[in-house]
């Protein structure tokens, strides 16, 4: 976990040293005390109950191991995910207690925690910190082009940054450490919480931004020209466009991708709409507002975007969330929701534009 993300280092100032010393500890401290304590326990009691020990640490351990595969290869979680850990350990000990192969073999892996611990020093993310730096000292040159007008709007991404480390005990960036940033996020729109989770996010969020110019709510949409989805599923995919085709012919609004999460809203359309009465959860919770935004007036549109399936953690869409949103959109469309109260609100762009 520490290697995909240094943050955990940068975080508490952990210097070069340190952090090879964890590493050291890791790598040898738990192996050490688990052969002293069959060193004591074959001294006291004798060789055969050293090996039941041994056995029994050994069996442990595969169930620990058991855990962790089973969160990425079965569907299985809480009690019942523990109770297939702990067959599939106490299995592969017996294997273990039975047949010497195995045995063999996994004496032959006992090197491999110096392994981890080498990719870790040297290939992981963290090895920026501990490796010496192959560009100290080079200064980097900034090209400009004078002849080109400034633009309206400069956003700054600080991807994977670790935001606790500038504040100080009253949450804010601390000046006397960090002058520059403080006095940047004094003279500028500061988003502390906004991540970005992919490598296009530097163009979205400049389409979106550019988009609130003459629009009320901008959707960052797969499938509007120029949008596309990387690697899903085609099932995956025909779910979401006849979803969201749905939603546009049931209620009306003109929106390609209404269960987009993606998308930026002006502050009057949230102060004008009753987000309060909103009810719904998961993706039809952005159905809904698109929906309220579109009946009172505020003008919508889509920027096409280039939506990558995530690399880590579990989708929140679930059978649930999808009877939800085919039921509520249902009932609005029975309801009048394919009616809007207004053309144009008047706190909207499109009244301001004429």
């Amino acid at each position: 976990m520490t290697g995909k993300a240094p943050d955990f280092f940068l975080l508490h100032r952990a210097s070069r040293g340190q952090i090879l010393l964890l590493v050291a500890l890791v790598v040898v401290l738990p192996p050490l005390v688990l052969w002293l304590a069959e060193l004591a326990v074959g001294l006291v009691a004798g060789e055969r109950a050293r090996g039941l020990l041994h056995w029994g640490l050994v069996t442990g351990l595969l169930v620990l191991l058991a855990v962790e595969a089973g969160k990425d290869l079965l569907p299985l979680r809480g009690r019942r995910l523990v109770l297939a850990a702990l067959l599939a350990g106490v299995a592969v000990g017996l294997l273990y207690w039975r047949w010497p192969p195995l045995r063999l073999w996994l004496r032959y892996l006992a090197p491999a925690p110096l392994v981890f611990a080498l990719l870790f020093a040297t290939a992981s993310p963290t090895a920026q910190l501990i490796l010496p730096s192959r560009t100290a000292g080079k200064a980097v040159p900034v090209r400009t082009d004078p002849s080109r007008p400034l633009p309206p709007v400069v956003m700054i991404l600080f991807d994977e940054f670790p935001l606790q480390a500038l504040l100080d005990s009253s949450g804010h960036i601390d000046a006397r450490v960090y002058p520059h940033f403080a006095e940047f996020a004094n003279q500028a729109t500061w988003y502390r919480n906004a991540t970005a989770v992919s490598g296009l996010t530097e163009f979205a969020v400049p389409a979106l931004l550019d988009g609130l110019a003459d629009a009320d709510l901008v959707i960052g949409s797969r499938y509007v020209p120029g949008g596309r989805t990387v690697n899903w599923s085609r099932s995956r995919e025909a779910i979401s466009r006849g979803g969201n085709t749905y939603v546009r012919l049931a209620l009306g609004v003109p929106v390609h991708d209404g269960t987009a999460g993606y998308r930026a809203y002006r502050r009057e359309v949230l102060e004008e709409l009753p987000v309060e009465a909103v009810r719904s959860n998961g993706y039809c919770f952005q159905i809904e507002m698109v929906h309220k935004a579109w009946q009172e007036g505020f003008r919508v549109v889509e920027v096409p975007i280039t939506f990558t399936e995530r690399a880590s953690g579990v989708s929140k869409m679930s059978r649930q969330i999808v009877a939800e949103a085919l039921l509520r959109v249902t009932q609005w469309a029975l309801t009048g929701g394919r009616r809007r109260a207004r053309r144009h609100h008047p706190r909207s762009v499109a009244r301001e534009a004429g």
